[in-house]
């Protein structure tokens, strides 16, 4: 299926356009209700036969949540699969274009791109209450999600998950930067970080390419690889992480519009959020192009942390963030991560 070119900033504005999608409203279920029908566009199989929607009940609100999700079978039709997702909902009323409109975007665009899996599933996910008061609750829609029907139903190996990719970094320099947070989770993760990074095209971006089958079009991306302990858990990728499966958090971090009302459709980077779409798909054929389980071995990612990052730090930016050299020890790496926490 090919799609217009103006589908991201379409789907945006679209999510965008009742002012909110606060778990349990009207507004929610007409998110919700759209999600489901561009997922029937895209020809994606229902995760839950003949349905799209996983409704589970909430007390506290006395009514049902539901989160969205969709498959793309394996050839074999096993029950190994790897989980793709983002959540839909907004936190109050807010608009939500970075968060979290711009990751279900980049996510819909992605499905006409991806390979048809060989050993692998892909799931897509759309989760609901993922924002306060649900967050790391029992009732996270992507808790919820993987407790009641995924960990019963099939083998993940693998998450990948997208919340706030849809802005530049505010700071000059650094305005391409997306960081990649959990890959300490996997070996296979820190190899395909490694392998999307380009070492040698220019000393001061760290380009993501696609690597499946040859291909080196560049996502015009600058990824830094970040260890989970920096930042914590700050998004579904929380369930995946607590249950021992190898998980990758996608993120260009917050703003100071970050669950305002201010985060309208107007201020995102639409090329941006096109190139974490064509991100995904090689991250996603990378996970499923080898027939082999993905392993879930913690491990050190400090080289890559750092090599990552200091291909982005110009002469500018250690002035700015009051660096005489590049970290070369986690000590250092650590101290500026504390100074960029006041600017993310």
């Amino acid at each position: 299926m090919i799609l217009k070119k103006t589908y991201v900033r379409d789907v945006v504005k679209e999510l965008c356009s009742n002012g909110h999608r606060e778990s349990g409203s009207e507004a929610n279920c007409k998110a919700r209700n759209y999600l489901v029908e561009n997922l029937g566009q895209l020809g994606v199989e229902p995760l839950f036969d003949p349905n799209y929607t996983h409704e589970f009940y909430v007390p506290s609100f006395m009514r049902n949540f539901a989160n969205v999700a969709g498959i793309i079978r394996s050839e074999s039709n096993s029950d190994n699969a790897i989980v793709l997702g983002a959540h839909y909902d907004t936190c109050g009323n807010q608009p939500g274009a970075d968060d979290n409109a711009a990751g279900v975007a980049a996510l819909l665009r992605a499905i006409p791109m991806l390979k048809k899996p060989k050993n692998k599933s892909i799931i897509l996910c759309f989760f609901d209450s993922e924002e306060p008061p649900h967050f790391l609750g029992p009732h996270m829609g992507s808790v919820r999600l993987f407790e009641d029907y995924l960990s019963k139903n099939y083998k993940i190996e693998a998450a990948v998950i997208l919340d706030c990719i849809g802005h530049d970094l505010p700071i000059k320099g650094m305005e391409d930067v997306i960081f990649s947070v959990g890959t300490e989770s996997s070996k296979k993760l820190s190899r395909i970080v490694d392998d999307l990074t380009n070492r040698h095209d220019n000393p001061s971006k760290t380009w993501c390419k696609r690597i499946v089958d040859g291909l080196t079009d560049r996502h015009d991306l600058a990824m830094i690889a970040v260890h989970n302990d920096y930042v914590g858990d700050l998004s579904d990728h929380h369930v995946f992480r607590i249950n021992d499966i190898a998980n990758m958090f996608l993120t260009c971090g917050r703003t100071d519009r970050y669950h305002t009302e201010s985060d309208t459709p107007d201020w995102l980077n639409y090329r941006k959020i096109e190139n974490v779409s064509d991100l995904i798909v090689s991250i996603s054929d990378a996970l499923t192009a080898e027939g082999t389980v993905i392993d879930n071995e913690k491990h050190d990612t400090l080289s890559l942390e750092l090599r990552t990052l200091n291909k982005v730090l110009t002469q500018r930016l250690m002035r700015i963030f009051g660096l005489k050299s590049k970290p070369t020890t986690r000590e250092e790496l650590t101290q500026l991560v504390n100074i960029l926490r006041n600017v993310f």
